[in-house]
């Protein structure tokens, strides 16, 4: 089964501005992000990310939208075919969760 992870590559974890300037708030949330890569690795799901800017370090398909995030998932929902969509900032989910 597909899944999508939607991920806001321009200006992540808005609402942490408070407390963490744009540079850590990036990499909480690529950190956040790689966790969630890594519990869906041992699955058989096959991610692709979508994002807002390139992610060239990422071992699963990237794919850069220009539209906003809400409207390119509604897109992969309506293609019809089964699909997974989870959030890039899950810090519990496990492999398990999703098989």
């Amino acid at each position: 089964m597909r899944a999508v992870i939607p991920f806001d590559a321009t200006d992540p974890k808005r609402r942490l501005h408070p407390v963490l300037d744009p540079g850590e708030r990036a990499a909480f949330a690529r950190a956040m992000l790689q966790d969630v890569l890594a519990a869906v690795a041992p699955t058989d799901l096959e991610p692709t990310v979508l994002a807002t800017e390139p992610l060239p370090s990422l071992s699963v398909p990237v794919r850069v939208e220009d539209r906003p995030l809400d409207a390119a998932v509604t897109a992969a929902i309506d293609a019809g075919t089964p699909l997974a969509v989870l959030m890039a900032d899950l810090p519990l989910l496990e492999p398990s969760t999703l098989q």
